[in-house]
């Protein structure tokens, strides 16, 4: 039968999204679809803002299958925690790589980390009423499977890379959500570039202080058991 005007746009968009999920995830298409990959991560990450379930659900399935094509595989969720940051793990790329590749996943990732942080300015104190940006979780998945910089840092601008996300990771910490602070986490540890960086902005010890002040700072507030221990 016919697809009705109302419902054309989304079952074209859901289709389009199946079929670049197919694409992407095609073996003997991978070198041809390579240049393709930090569209379909944005375009994926877009669609978990859409109103209908269908296409948020296609959208996830999307940003999956190019997690897959330029993080490893293997680096799943259970598996982070057991990484050695001594050896460079398979196909991880490193920030440098990924945004000289693919030119506007940068500041598209940027552009979520700072809308995500929107739900900090909220006066309401009750986790019920507060929602989190849809985009936000996987953003910093993204960001959390890279490449530690400690063991690139000394790629040419890389440090110039690193340092936009810095400020916004260490906001994302300050996160009502206690799932959103954990994977900011990881990922601000990504960006960590040791003791010997040539980088002091990302440095181990400039980011440990930071840390520490954010912990302190939301410790003693008075909202702190209703933002940070229920939600």
């Amino acid at each position: 039968s016919f697809v009705s005007d109302s419902t054309y746009e989304v079952k074209s968009r859901l289709h389009a999204l199946n079929i670049l999920r197919l694409l992407i995830l095609d073996a003997p298409l991978s070198k041809d679809t390579k240049v393709f990959i930090g569209d379909t991560i944005i375009a994926g990450l877009i669609g978990y803002d859409d109103s209908d379930w269908a296409i948020r659900n296609s959208s996830t399935m999307v940003f999956a299958a190019a997690m897959l094509r330029v993080i490893d595989a293997d680096k799943n969720a259970a598996k982070l925690s057991k990484i050695d940051l001594n050896k460079k793990q398979g196909n991880a790329v490193t920030a440098r790589e990924l945004f000289r590749s693919y030119p506007p996943l940068g500041p598209f990732l940027a552009a979520i980390l700072r809308q995500g942080l929107v739900s900090l300015n909220e006066e309401s104190s009750h986790c019920p009423s507060r929602t989190i940006h849809p985009s936000l979780f996987p953003a910093l998945l993204l960001l959390a499977r890279l490449q530690p910089a400690e063991m690139t840092i000394d790629e040419e601008g890389e440090a110039e890379i690193l340092v936009p996300f810095l400020k916004l990771l260490l906001g994302c910490l300050q996160h009502w959500h206690r799932k959103v602070r954990c994977m900011a986490g990881r990922a601000l540890a990504r960006f960590c570039s040791g003791d010997n960086s040539l980088s002091p902005d990302s440095s181990r010890e400039v980011l440990l202080s930071s840390c520490m002040i954010i912990l302190q700072e939301n410790t003693f507030a008075t909202h702190a058991t209703a933002s940070w221990n229920k939600c």
